[in-house]
């Protein structure tokens, strides 16, 4: 017998814990930013005034497929509106791969039954979901789901996302690395001479976050940008998961040491044999070294050792990243708009603000912008599917 709801309050949705990540692995989406830990801290910290809209399918009694969403009231164009979207983004938390949960296998069958769950509970006018996977099985049904159910959809390229496959030692990884970058690498690591510390159960969490978070607002403040950490509810959210994360055994956090001090620093997850890069800070006095070059080589080496099969760079196309893998996962952004007046305007002025950003991309010089500088990036992904 099947049950389809959707879950509003938030005791229901602690509810979810015991069996969320059990569907989670039997999905073919299990990635870290999924997990019930992730999900539920997200909303503990960030869920004050939001709306939880979780659809879920039962099948005599077992969990086969959810959808975690949350509502917030947002304003645009002057605009009041209600948007319907993932619970664990936003608020300058920005995982990658996201999607809805079911049984690996059955997103055709399924997908479309959360979204009618979620269309018909039709308490907001818009709906963006993003930082979905290109590849994801989810996908194509998600769109076509959204359609069906009375929606103008659109589907867009949202971010690339550098990954790195690693080999079973450290000398074949140095072998696929450009003759002049390996050498240059090598050189550096020895004139450093800095050795790489990681955080080990037992060792103070609280201290080593801390010592993150200023190499993390040292290195953003210098190069004139703000840095998340000097945000309080960033810095809870980091603080409770990386928490439960250590908890897990998912937690990896490691710092360049030289001379008795840190001077650069990485924090990101380990689960499931993909470590996941999130974030990262080093001391601009130490620039000069190349400090952050030489930490991402020794925690590869160091995770290679560990037996991780993947090192995932995660959004963003740094040069930096592309010195080590040249390859890469797109991911897409799932939007739809309500038929009706309020929908339609949102509709319309979303559309016309999307070209222009087009064409300030592609005529900067009309806009009074300065063209980017050019840097080795990926190839673009696969133009937007636009509603008729």
């Amino acid at each position: 017998m099947r049950d389809v709801r959707v879950i509003r309050d938030a005791a229901a949705f602690a509810a979810l814990a015991p069996e969320w990540d059990a569907l989670l692995e039997r999905s073919a989406s299990d990635v870290v930013f999924l997990t019930w830990d992730w999900l539920a801290t997200w909303w503990d910290v960030y869920g004050e005034g939001l709306e939880l809209c979780v659809a879920v399918v039962r099948e005599d009694g077992r969990l086969v497929a959810a959808a975690p969403c949350k509502i917030e009231r947002r304003r645009r164009y002057g605009i009041g509106f209600r948007q319907l979207g993932f619970i664990g983004t936003g608020r300058a938390v920005c995982p990658d791969f996201l999607d809805v949960v079911v049984e690996r296998g059955r997103e055709a069958e399924l997908v479309p039954v959360l979204v009618e769950a979620l269309v018909a509970a039709r308490r907001w006018d818009t709906v963006v979901l993003t930082d979905v996977p290109e590849d994801a099985a989810s996908g194509p049904v998600l769109a076509q789901a959204l359609r069906a159910a009375g929606l103008r959809p659109r589907r867009e390229a949202d971010r690339i996302c550098p990954y790195l496959p690693l080999p079973a030692t450290w000398g074949e990884l140095e072998q696929r690395l450009t003759h002049n970058f390996r050498r240059n690498h090598r050189k550096k690591r020895r004139r450093l001479g800095a050795t790489l510390a990681t955080w080990q159960p037992g060792d103070d969490l609280g201290r080593a976050l801390d010592t993150l978070a200023a190499l993390h607002q040292e290195r953003m403040e210098t190069s004139g940008r703000g840095g998340n950490f000097r945000k309080a509810d960033y810095r809870a959210f980091h603080e409770r998961f990386a928490a439960r994360a250590a908890e897990r055994g998912w937690l990896y956090l490691a710092f360049l040491q030289h001379e008795g001090k840190a001077i650069a620093g990485r924090y990101g997850f380990l689960y499931r044999g993909t470590y996941y890069a999130y974030q990262s800070g080093f001391d601009p006095a130490a620039a000069d070294a190349s400090p952050g070059e030489v930490m991402l080589g020794m925690v590869l080496e160091d995770l290679i050792r560990r037996g991780a099969a993947e090192f995932n760079f995660l959004r963003g196309t740094q040069p930096h990243k592309f010195h080590w893998t040249d390859r890469r996962r797109l991911t897409q952004r799932h939007e739809g708009w309500t038929r009706t007046p309020l929908g339609h305007a949102l509709y319309v002025l979303d559309r016309l603000a999307a070209e222009r950003r087009r064409l300030r991309a592609r005529f900067p010089a009309l806009f009074g912008a300065t063209p980017p500088a050019t840097t080795t990036a990926p190839a673009p992904a696969a133009p937007a599917e636009a509603a008729a």
